[in-house]
């Protein structure tokens, strides 16, 4: 017997994971005898499964399509995101998606030297910030913009003016804010005045010079804005912030229009061309050379604007989670629902199926009122009502108050 077989700790894992995957097959040996009984109530749930499965995959993949197609900008097709090709890798900090975000360093770089593009921009969310004073106050949403993005967005005023390259100048102060539609609407009721007023952000008062048109509602499908200001103003609102100076910091994204006639190929192979002259430009102090040869191994893209990886895998955990929960909320409904459908009477000679309590009338009332979650909580709660072999009456109390016996193995020092 070797040293690692005879460790207490290594035999108890062993042990635990034989009992666990002994479990799994009763559990699964189960629910294929229970299935198989009642072919038709397998049939129906595992219909009901796959078209929400199906169809929940569809809308995911029908949003991401249309993502881009959404976005309220002149030709929105010859927009594409400038990246840095697999992510950050772990380098430095940053906020929110690594294969989406740069420094502010590598967008001056790209924004003074690049050639691929007809015009170039760079966003970023400020997060929820103060807008309004006294009892008028609020949290609110906006967005870092650089001076180019409405006019290469081609997003004229509605009222006002936008801003240009000429406002987006280094120490630039407060340079005015420019609000949205919604925002013009509650905040100033539409009115014309809304120009050369006041809008106190981040406890500042800053000038109003525009409002967006009523259909731009941001850069991101589903999330709106209230407000956009410059990067320049930054430093202004929040004097102790490096983020304009620290290329070890990833948190804006950098987007362009390609030129006439020309593709994302084209665009791609010319940012790795002029990559290591960036890169060198931007190089980050304060590194070991391990770290800068991550850094310096960096090249940049051009990539179709679309959720990224980080953002797919992000919303897929979400709605999974939210399909949990739903499933954990129906079980004790399901226990209530399997005890009623077996105290209702079987359909008699020519009576519609959907009247009884037969395989088919059952199958019928399933799928009128199936949803993936309650499904999936109606069959656990009907496996574990099946399993435990008490009475109706009995079964119910205990699924409703606690898990059976055969749902839930209790530990030996509870009975």
């Amino acid at each position: 017997m070797s040293l690692n077989d005879s460790n207490p700790l290594r035999q108890e894992r062993k042990a635990r994971g034989a009992a666990s995957a002994e479990f799994m097959m009763q559990d699964l040996r189960f629910a294929w005898r229970t299935l198989r009984k009642s072919w038709g109530f397998a049939a129906t749930a595992t219909l009901t499964l796959a078209l929400g499965i199906g169809a929940n995959t569809a809308i995911f993949q029908l949003l991401d399509a249309v993502r881009l197609r959404n976005l309220p900008v002149a030709d929105p097709a010859r927009l594409a995101a400038v990246r840095v090709k697999n992510g950050t890798r772990g380098f430095g900090f940053t906020t929110g998606d690594n294969e989406t975000m740069l420094s502010y360093p590598m967008w001056e770089q790209i924004r003074l030297h690049q050639q691929s593009f007809s015009g170039v921009f760079a966003w970023a969310q400020t997060g929820s910030v103060s807008l309004g004073e006294g009892a008028q106050e609020r949290r609110a949403r906006g967005l870092w913009v650089s001076g180019e993005i409405f006019s290469v967005l081609g997003v004229p005023p509605l009222r006002g003016r936008v801003f240009t390259e000429k406002d987006d100048q280094p120490n630039c102060g407060l340079r005015g804010v420019v609000i949205s539609y919604p925002l013009w609407q509650s905040e100033f009721g539409g009115q014309d005045s809304a120009i050369g007023s006041r809008l106190m952000v981040e406890g500042r008062p800053t000038e109003v010079i525009g409002v967006t048109p009523r259909g731009f509602f941001g850069l991101e499908v589903g999330k709106t804005f209230d407000f956009a200001v410059p990067f320049c103003s930054l430093t202004t609102y929040f004097p102790a912030a490096e983020t304009m100076t620290r290329s070890d910091l990833f948190w804006l994204r950098v987007e362009g229009r390609l030129k006439p006639g020309g593709t994302l190929e084209q665009a791609s192979s010319q940012l790795g061309a002029m990559s290591p002259g960036f890169i060198e430009a931007t190089l980050p102090s304060g590194f070991s050379s391990t770290s800068l040869n991550v850094y310096k191994n960096f090249r940049l893209a051009a990539y179709p604007r679309r959720l990224s990886r980080w953002k797919r895998h992000q919303l897929a955990a979400a709605n999974l989670r939210h399909f949990a929960v739903a499933v954990a909320r129906n079980y004790r409904t399901g226990a209530a629902y399997c005890l009623r459908q077996s105290r209702e009477p079987h359909a008699g000679p020519g009576q519609h199926p959907r009247a009884g309590n037969g395989r088919a009338a059952r199958a019928w009332r399933f799928a009128l009122e199936a949803h993936p979650p309650i499904v999936i909580g109606r069959i656990s709660a009907c496996r574990t009502r099946r399993g435990a072999g008490h009475s109706a009456r009995g079964n119910i109390q205990q699924e409703l108050g606690q898990v059976s016996q055969h749902g839930n193995r209790s530990h030996p020092a509870e009975h």
